[in-house]
Order: structure tokens, then C-alpha cells, then sequence
């Protein structure tokens, strides 16, 4: 199967509790400034503070991220900090969602197993491995099929015979 996506078992979870995303073109971090301007701050600052377990690093990090929430004022939000001008959604979350995933008439759906695949009509096809456990739809074109997750078309399959 020719994939387009790249994903990780995070960014799917997303998706199935319908979260869009949002991708910056690849070796373009210039698109997501603020985000790489973070972990630039993150690594400088913690580097040379690797000591002890994960456990500790952990704990280091945690006092560091509220610092950066709480109480660093970020220029791309008028020198408020972080923690300011959060608001928390409205939105309850569902623990079901990725349960809730349904395909309009004429897809067919299939479970991608833990190893990656999906069977269709006797065939296995490989499905990345962020989507293991998840349902994807399957709708048949004239000679292939086009995989999708919720309505993102993963990508489409070499000829199948059915």
C-alpha cells in the first residue's frame, strides 16, 4: 500500500476522536516557529542537566515545563504567559471515540490486526502501524481500493482482484 501519512499511534488517536491535524511541509520547521523555538529553549536549558534516572530527569522536566507555562512570557501571545490565556474546551471527552468511527455506504470496514495488515476479499494488505486496533474503511475503485481512517484517505492499493 502506498502511504502518504507517516503517523503515529498519537496523531491517530487523534483523528479517531476527531482532532484534525495540522502538518507542516517536511524539513520546514520555519512553518511551526513557535513550537521549534520551544524545543530549542528545552534542549538549551535541560542539557547538561541530565543526571541520575528517567525518574528524576522527569520530575526536572515537569518543573521546567510549568516554569515555561506559568511563568515565561511568550512574545506570539502579546508577552502573556501560557497559562493565561488557556481556555479548557467545552467538548467532553469521549473514551468511546475511536469506537465511533463509521464509513458511508459501499465502504467496507476492516480491523487492522497487530501485525499490520488487513484482509480484503482473501488479500492482506499492509496497513501502517499506528492503526493497529483501529477499523479502516475500504472502497473499492474499478481495478483497486482506497484505504481510509474516518475520511482521510490513507492511500490506495496495488490492483486487487476480487
Amino acid at each position: 500500500m502506498q502511504s502518504f501519512w507517516g503517523l503515529t499511534k498519537l496523531s491517530v488517536w487523534w483523528l479517531s476522536i476527531g482532532i484534525k491535524l495540522d502538518r507542516i511541509q517536511s524539513g520546514k520547521p520555519y512553518q511551526n516557529g513557535a513550537h521549534e523555538r520551544m524545543h530549542r529553549d528545552m534542549a538549551r536549558e535541560l542539557q547538561h542537566e541530565f543526571v541520575g534516572n528517567i525518574t528524576l530527569f522527569q520530575k526536572l522536566f515537569d518543573k521546567w515545563r510549568i516554569d515555561f507555562n506559568r511563568n515565561r512570557p511568550h512574545e506570539a501571545l502579546g508577552m502573556k504567559t501560557p497559562e493565561q490565556v488557556y481556555v479548557k474546551s467545552d467538548k467532553p471527552f469521549d473514551t468511546n471515540a475511536d469506537l465511533l468511527i463509521s464509513y458511508p455506504y459501499g465502504f467496507k470496514q476492516r480491523h487492522v490486526n497487530d501485525r499490520d495488515y488487513i484482509n480484503y476479499n482473501g488479500n492482506l494488505i499492509m496497513i501502517e502501524n499506528p492503526f493497529n486496533g483501529f477499523n479502516v474503511g475500504i472502497k473499492k475503485e474499478i481495478d483497486s481500493v482506497s484505504i481510509y481512517f474516518s475520511s482521510n484517505k490513507l492511500g490506495s492499493s496495488i490492483k486487487i482482484y476480487s
